[in-house]
């Protein structure tokens, strides 16, 4: 597990679509892993899934979606912690150009603008 990817119950591997935690040994690498396992450790999880189902490493590429725990992010009683984890500034959007839209690009792109403008995370001084 790290800031974008994590295991399932049953040993399948699931990483977060388009966004990128720092992986291990880059700075904030713990604290975005720590940050990820307080958040999905123990609950619930639903996935959803883009275009793009699985990498060439095997992983499920998905959405991870929680029941809300505070506000932010909060809309029919859950909420997207990729999206979370961009809006903290403890994750970066990533999307190929070479690929079609992701369906949820413009709302991590949103959450990604705040945080920068806050300076929060990765993008603070």
């Amino acid at each position: 597990m790290d800031g974008d990817t994590f295991e399932l119950e049953g040993g399948r591997t699931v990483r977060m679509v388009g966004i990128d935690a720092p992986n291990r040994g880059e700075e904030g690498w713990e604290e975005v892993t720590e940050y990820l396992k307080d958040l999905i450790e123990q609950e619930p999880v639903r996935l959803e899934y883009d275009v793009y189902q699985d990498d060439k490493f095997g992983r499920i590429l998905a959405y991870v979606f929680e029941k809300c725990k505070t506000q932010l992010g909060c809309q029919n009683g859950e909420r997207m912690v990729n999206w979370v984890l961009v809006r903290k500034g403890k994750a970066r959007v990533v999307v190929y150009e070479d690929r079609r839209k992701l369906i949820y690009q413009d709302e991590l792109y949103g959450a990604e603008k705040k945080a920068m403008e806050e300076k929060l995370g990765i993008w603070g001084d």
